[in-house]
C-alpha cells in the first residue's frame, strides 16, 4: 500500500506540472476481475457489462473510473459520478456509445454482442477436487495458465473463471475453462495448473471438537 501511495503521489505531481487535475485511484490487483483473462474473453466480460449483465466485480470497478472522471470533467457532482455511469450502462447509452465508437474505427456493428466474439475452439474444463471455500486466487499464476493457452497472442485463447473469492464449491463444481486454439497448447495449460496452485480452497468446517 506505501508504495501504491508513493506511486500515485507520483502521477498526481507530473499531472500538477503538466497543468493536468489527476486522482489516483488505488484498486486490489491481487485478484482477477470479471470472468475473462485473454483478449476475446475480457472482451466479452466488457460487453456484457455494457448489456447491464456481466461480472459484478467488473461492473463495480468500471462505474468506480468512469464516476470519477465524470467528476474531473465537471460532468457530475463529487460523489454523484459512480451512480451517473450506472444509470448510463442501465439505460444503455453506454452500449450505444461503445457501438458508436466502434463503427467510427471501421467497425462493423450489426451483430456486435457479448456471445458474437469467437473464442479458441479447444476446451478444457476444470472441476473442483472436493468440497470447500475459494480461499485465494493467485492472479500471476492464473496468467501464467492464460500465457500457456497461448494468451495474448492467441486472441481466443484464455481461462474463464467460474467462481471468485470467498465462493462455496462443492466437489466436481466447475471452477475455470481452459480454451487454446491447438491440442498441445491446451495441454500445456493444464499441466501448468496442475503444477501451480492458482486456486486454493479451504475446508468450510476446520475442526470439530465435543466432550
Amino acid at each position: 500500500m506505501n508504495e501504491a501511495r508513493a506511486l500515485a503521489k507520483d502521477f498526481i505531481s507530473i499531472g500538477k506540472r503538466l497543468g493536468i487535475t489527476i486522482e489516483a485511484l488505488i484498486t486490489n490487483g491481487e485478484d482477477p476481475i470479471g470472468n475473462g483473462i485473454g483478449p476475446s474473453l475480457e472482451c466479452r466480460d466488457v460487453l456484457s457489462v455494457l448489456e447491464g449483465d456481466g461480472p459484478h466485480d467488473l461492473r463495480d470497478k468500471s462505474c468506480q473510473l468512469a464516476g470519477t472522471l465524470l467528476e474531473l470533467a465537471g460532468k457530475a457532482k463529487k460523489g454523484t459520478g459512480y451512480a451517473i455511469a450506472a444509470a448510463l450502462i442501465e439505460n444503455g447509452k453506454a452500449l450505444k456509445k461503445f457501438k458508436e465508437i466502434v463503427e467510427w474505427q471501421g467497425g462493423d456493428t450489426k451483430k456486435l454482442n457479448s456471445h458474437s466474439i469467437p473464442i479458441a475452439n479447444y476446451h478444457h474444463r476444470i472441476l473442483a477436487p472436493r468440497s470447500g471455500r475459494v480461499s485465494h486466487l493467485d492472479n500471476k499464476l492464473l496468467a501464467r495458465v492464460a500465457r500457456a493457452c497461448g494468451a495474448p497472442a492467441d486472441v481466443g485463447s484464455g481461462v474463464y473463471l467460474h467462481m471468485e473469492k470467498g465462493d462455496l464449491v462443492k466437489q466436481g463444481d466447475p471452477l475455470m475453462d481452459l480454451y487454446a486454439e491447438s491440442e498441445g497448447k491446451l495441454e500445456m495449460a493444464i499441466k501448468v495448473f496442475e503444477t501451480y496452485d492458482a486456486v486454493e480452497l479451504e475446508k468450510v468446517v476446520l475442526d470439530s471438537l465435543r466432550e
